[in-house]
């Protein structure tokens, strides 16, 4: 009977254990310092170009956590599944460890799985997904969003019920809504992050000409860009009366 020949990484010298550790991928390292002391140290040293965020998933089969490397510009690595909270900080640690160079923390939920998201963690960037079960209610991305204060919240599904015209979504740095046919134009008004994207919106002409003439006649120069996508024709000459144009 013949025994099945093993790779002796762990015994290997510091130069052919890091050049081992390199043709590996991501997760398998990741993986590999949650076991092994010295893999963890040398690991510190692999990645020192990459700059992956901590994206972890709650969108998929059954509602469990999936944690992805999430290399730019949309490259994701999954790394590891599981279904307990308490790993997040342990996992978010190691993350760190392994790639030095940490984009912001990503997280990705459905209305079902909100609450799977520890609340004393710090989320940056927060992407709303569609869930099979039930309607999203604007309310409860309102609350959701409240607890993080990210810098950024991607949400696709539609929602039911209006914003507020004081939304902690309107003072979001950036926000991007799929479907915002519920966005009014005194939300419009009201909002006071850096960047808006807006789809399928019911927004006007005249809705688009007051918010230019709001934004130019006032103090606010927070705002660096707005993109705004109907199901309308938007008039260009209409917006931009009275202004001077080149």
């Amino acid at each position: 009977m013949l025994s099945t020949p093993q790779f002796p990484l762990l015994r290997l010298p510091l130069v052919a254990l890091r050049h081992t550790l390199r043709m590996m991928g991501p997760s398998d390292v990741f993986l590999l310092t949650l076991f092994f002391k010295r893999v963890r140290l040398v690991a510190q040293s692999i990645f020192p170009r990459t700059k992956p965020s901590f994206y972890v998933d709650y969108c998929k089969e059954q509602n469990v956590g999936v944690l992805y490397a999430r290399f730019p510009p949309k490259l994701n690595v999954p790394i590891v599944k599981w279904n307990n909270t308490k790993f997040w900080n342990i996992l978010q640690t190691h993350f760190s460890r392994v790639f030095p160079k940490t984009g912001a923390p990503h997280v990705a939920v459905t209305v079902d799985t909100m609450s799977k998201v520890p609340k004393s963690e710090k989320v940056d960037l927060i992407e709303v997904k569609k869930s099979e079960n039930r309607t999203l209610k604007t309310s409860e991305v309102e609350k959701f969003v409240e607890i993080y204060k990210p810098i950024l919240i991607y949400v696709h599904p539609r929602m039911e019920g209006d914003l507020a015209d004081k939304s902690c979504l309107l003072t979001c740095e950036n926000l991007l809504i799929t479907y915002s046919r519920h966005f009014s134009r005194q939300n419009f008004l009201n909002f006071s992050g850096k960047y808006l994207l807006l789809q399928n919106t019911i927004l006007t002409s005249e809705d688009l000409k007051i918010f230019l003439e709001t934004w130019y006649n006032g103090s606010d120069r927070h705002l660096e860009m707005v993109c705004v996508f109907g199901n309308t024709y938007f008039e260009k000459e209409k917006i931009l009366e009275g202004f001077d144009v080149k």
